[in-house]
């Protein structure tokens, strides 16, 4: 709905964006849901995700996505903008 959501564990599509020094990146939406923290977690490593950008998130949650080494910034919040 374009804003960050409030949990992280709660979302249901992820905004990816690949930096690019030499223009805008390119915003592409994904589908990414579970029924516990080991499924969404693996399909976002399958996305290659180097680091994420979030509201806070569940230990269980965050624990998988550092054993993933993803990095994470868990103080995002409002419009994805």
């Amino acid at each position: 709905m374009g804003r960050v959501s409030q949990v992280l564990d709660s979302c249901t599509r992820l905004c990816l964006l690949e930096p690019d020094p030499h223009r805008l990146p390119d915003l592409r939406v994904v589908p990414v849901a579970g029924s516990s923290a080991a499924e969404p977690a693996n399909a976002i490593k399958q996305l290659c995700v180097a680091h994420i950008l979030c509201a806070p998130l569940s230990d269980a949650f965050h624990t998988r996505l550092r054993a993933a080494g993803i990095g994470l910034s868990c103080v995002v919040s409002g419009n994805v903008q």
